[in-house]
Protein backbone atom coordinates (compact mmCIF):
# COMPACT_ATOMS: atom_id res chain seq x y z
CA UNK A 1 0.00 0.00 0.00
CA UNK A 2 2.79 2.34 0.48
CA UNK A 3 4.45 1.66 -2.73
CA UNK A 4 0.76 2.63 -4.34
CA UNK A 5 0.53 5.49 -2.34
CA UNK A 6 4.07 6.93 -3.31
CA UNK A 7 3.48 6.01 -6.94
CA UNK A 8 0.25 7.83 -6.78
CA UNK A 9 1.95 11.07 -5.35
CA UNK A 10 4.63 11.08 -7.61
CA UNK A 11 2.10 10.59 -10.84
CA UNK A 12 -0.31 13.15 -9.13
CA UNK A 13 2.71 15.83 -8.66
CA UNK A 14 3.41 15.00 -11.87
CA UNK A 15 0.10 16.82 -13.36
CA UNK A 16 1.18 20.24 -11.32
CA UNK A 17 -1.07 23.28 -11.57
CA UNK A 18 -3.87 21.26 -12.75
CA UNK A 19 -4.64 20.12 -9.30
CA UNK A 20 -6.07 24.08 -8.17
CA UNK A 21 -8.08 24.06 -10.88
CA UNK A 22 -9.85 21.03 -9.87
CA UNK A 23 -12.97 20.76 -8.30
CA UNK A 24 -14.74 18.19 -5.75
CA UNK A 25 -14.71 15.29 -5.45
CA UNK A 26 -11.73 14.58 -7.18
CA UNK A 27 -9.80 17.43 -5.65
CA UNK A 28 -11.10 16.87 -2.35
CA UNK A 29 -9.79 13.21 -2.62
CA UNK A 30 -6.44 14.13 -4.03
CA UNK A 31 -5.89 17.09 -1.87
CA UNK A 32 -6.49 14.34 1.42
CA UNK A 33 -3.69 12.11 0.02
CA UNK A 34 -1.29 14.71 -0.86
CA UNK A 35 -1.78 16.73 2.68
CA UNK A 36 0.69 17.48 5.02
CA UNK A 37 0.69 13.58 6.72
CA UNK A 38 -1.75 12.41 4.14
CA UNK A 39 -4.77 10.74 5.02
CA UNK A 40 -5.18 7.33 6.89
CA UNK A 41 -5.76 4.63 4.34
CA UNK A 42 -8.80 3.81 6.17
CA UNK A 43 -10.30 7.17 5.66
CA UNK A 44 -9.15 7.01 1.70
CA UNK A 45 -10.63 3.66 1.25
CA UNK A 46 -14.00 4.72 2.72
CA UNK A 47 -14.54 8.20 0.88
CA UNK A 48 -16.71 7.18 -1.61
CA UNK A 49 -15.16 9.66 -4.51
CA UNK A 50 -11.73 8.62 -3.84
CA UNK A 51 -11.62 5.95 -6.57
CA UNK A 52 -7.94 6.04 -8.38
CA UNK A 53 -9.20 5.76 -11.27
CA UNK A 54 -11.80 8.46 -11.28
CA UNK A 55 -8.90 10.85 -10.03
CA UNK A 56 -6.73 9.92 -12.59
CA UNK A 57 -9.45 10.49 -15.40
CA UNK A 58 -10.21 13.84 -14.01
CA UNK A 59 -6.78 15.04 -14.03
CA UNK A 60 -6.17 13.93 -17.27
CA UNK A 61 -9.88 16.06 -18.79
CA UNK A 62 -8.17 18.93 -17.32
CA UNK A 63 -4.66 19.18 -18.40
CA UNK A 64 -5.38 16.86 -21.57
CA UNK A 65 -3.10 14.05 -20.52
CA UNK A 66 -4.30 10.45 -21.71
CA UNK A 67 -2.42 8.14 -19.64
CA UNK A 68 -1.66 9.42 -16.45
CA UNK A 69 -3.82 5.75 -15.62
CA UNK A 70 -1.38 3.66 -17.90
CA UNK A 71 1.44 5.61 -16.21
CA UNK A 72 0.16 4.98 -12.62
CA UNK A 73 -0.55 1.34 -13.18
CA UNK A 74 3.26 0.69 -14.88
CA UNK A 75 4.67 2.75 -11.59
CA UNK A 76 3.24 0.22 -9.18
CA UNK A 77 3.55 -2.57 -11.33
CA UNK A 78 6.94 -2.26 -11.58
CA UNK A 79 7.97 -3.21 -7.75
CA UNK A 80 6.35 -6.16 -7.96
CA UNK A 81 7.66 -6.92 -10.97
CA UNK A 82 11.11 -6.54 -9.45
CA UNK A 83 9.80 -8.97 -6.44
CA UNK A 84 8.60 -11.44 -8.46
CA UNK A 85 12.20 -11.67 -10.05
CA UNK A 86 14.06 -11.80 -6.92
CA UNK A 87 11.84 -14.52 -5.63
CA UNK A 88 12.37 -16.85 -8.46
CA UNK A 89 16.27 -16.25 -8.07
CA UNK A 90 16.52 -17.04 -4.54
CA UNK A 91 14.47 -20.73 -5.73
CA UNK A 92 18.23 -21.68 -7.23
CA UNK A 93 19.19 -22.40 -4.06
CA UNK A 94 23.53 -22.96 -3.25
CA UNK A 95 24.03 -26.31 -2.34
CA UNK A 96 27.11 -27.56 0.73
CA UNK A 97 28.49 -30.67 1.44
CA UNK A 98 30.53 -32.03 4.23
CA UNK A 99 33.28 -33.93 3.63
CA UNK A 100 35.90 -35.56 4.85
CA UNK A 101 39.74 -34.56 4.90
CA UNK A 102 42.86 -35.80 6.78
CA UNK A 103 40.07 -37.12 9.36
CA UNK A 104 38.71 -34.04 9.94
CA UNK A 105 35.13 -32.41 8.80
CA UNK A 106 34.43 -29.60 6.83
CA UNK A 107 31.31 -27.69 5.38
CA UNK A 108 31.75 -26.36 2.19
CA UNK A 109 29.79 -24.60 -0.83
CA UNK A 110 31.41 -23.58 -4.19
CA UNK A 111 33.90 -21.27 -4.72
CA UNK A 112 35.00 -21.86 -0.75
CA UNK A 113 38.56 -22.06 0.54
CA UNK A 114 39.72 -24.22 2.88
CA UNK A 115 43.03 -25.67 5.03
CA UNK A 116 43.75 -28.51 5.24
CA UNK A 117 46.22 -31.25 5.95
CA UNK A 118 48.85 -31.38 2.99
CA UNK A 119 47.72 -33.77 0.21
CA UNK A 120 50.71 -36.12 -0.69
CA UNK A 121 51.65 -36.14 -4.24
CA UNK A 122 49.78 -32.97 -4.98
CA UNK A 123 51.15 -30.25 -7.07
CA UNK A 124 49.62 -26.20 -7.24
CA UNK A 125 46.96 -26.58 -9.70
CA UNK A 126 46.30 -29.97 -9.89
CA UNK A 127 42.40 -31.32 -9.49
CA UNK A 128 41.09 -33.26 -7.12
CA UNK A 129 38.13 -35.22 -6.50
CA UNK A 130 36.90 -35.77 -3.14
CA UNK A 131 34.79 -38.72 -2.61
CA UNK A 132 34.50 -38.79 1.56
CA UNK A 133 31.11 -36.85 1.31
CA UNK A 134 28.99 -37.03 4.69
CA UNK A 135 26.24 -35.01 3.82
CA UNK A 136 24.91 -32.68 1.00
CA UNK A 137 22.21 -30.10 1.15
CA UNK A 138 20.37 -26.74 0.48
CA UNK A 139 18.37 -24.65 2.89
CA UNK A 140 15.44 -26.35 1.94
CA UNK A 141 16.69 -30.59 1.60
CA UNK A 142 18.99 -32.48 3.18
CA UNK A 143 20.86 -35.93 2.27
CA UNK A 144 22.71 -37.80 4.49
CA UNK A 145 25.08 -40.77 4.26
CA UNK A 146 24.84 -43.86 5.84
CA UNK A 147 27.76 -42.97 6.29
CA UNK A 148 28.73 -41.60 2.45
CA UNK A 149 26.40 -40.17 -0.03
CA UNK A 150 26.40 -42.58 -2.72
CA UNK A 151 27.82 -41.30 -6.01
CA UNK A 152 28.54 -37.90 -4.68
CA UNK A 153 31.75 -35.93 -4.91
CA UNK A 154 33.39 -32.61 -4.58
CA UNK A 155 36.04 -30.75 -7.22
CA UNK A 156 38.79 -29.51 -5.60
CA UNK A 157 41.90 -27.43 -7.10
CA UNK A 158 44.79 -27.18 -4.90
CA UNK A 159 45.68 -23.68 -5.04
CA UNK A 160 48.64 -23.55 -2.81
CA UNK A 161 50.97 -25.75 -0.69
CA UNK A 162 52.77 -24.31 2.03
CA UNK A 163 53.80 -23.75 5.94
CA UNK A 164 50.42 -22.95 8.62
CA UNK A 165 51.36 -20.79 11.51
CA UNK A 166 53.64 -21.94 13.97
CA UNK A 167 52.32 -24.45 17.01
CA UNK A 168 54.25 -23.75 20.35
CA UNK A 169 54.70 -26.91 22.26
CA UNK A 170 55.67 -25.89 26.24
CA UNK A 171 56.38 -28.63 28.55
CA UNK A 172 57.03 -27.55 32.24
CA UNK A 173 57.78 -30.12 34.94
CA UNK A 174 57.06 -28.65 38.57
CA UNK A 175 59.39 -28.07 41.33
CA UNK A 176 62.22 -29.58 39.22
CA UNK A 177 63.14 -26.59 37.24
CA UNK A 178 62.46 -28.30 33.63
CA UNK A 179 60.91 -26.03 30.72
CA UNK A 180 60.93 -27.01 27.72
CA UNK A 181 59.39 -25.27 24.09
CA UNK A 182 59.47 -25.91 20.81
CA UNK A 183 57.72 -24.38 17.85
CA UNK A 184 56.40 -26.32 14.67
CA UNK A 185 54.70 -25.30 11.20
CA UNK A 186 52.52 -28.20 9.88
CA UNK A 187 52.51 -28.31 6.26
CA UNK A 188 49.22 -27.79 4.56
CA UNK A 189 47.16 -27.09 1.45
CA UNK A 190 44.64 -24.70 0.42
CA UNK A 191 41.98 -25.99 -1.82
CA UNK A 192 39.31 -23.83 -3.50
CA UNK A 193 35.93 -25.79 -3.98
CA UNK A 194 34.72 -25.94 -7.88
CA UNK A 195 31.90 -28.14 -7.68
CA UNK A 196 29.31 -30.17 -5.76
CA UNK A 197 27.87 -33.23 -7.44
CA UNK A 198 25.57 -35.00 -5.17
CA UNK A 199 25.65 -38.17 -7.59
Amino acid sequence: LEQIMQALRSTLIRAGSALSNARPPAFCAVQGILGARAVSLGQISSSRSCNFRNILSTISSRTGGNNLHANFLASISMPIKRFSTTTVESSKQPMFAVIVVGGKQYKVCENDCIVTEKLLGKRVGDKVSMDQVLLIGTSTETKLGQPLVKNAYVEVVVEQQTLSDKLYIFKKRRRKNSRRLRGYRPSVSSLRITAIHAG
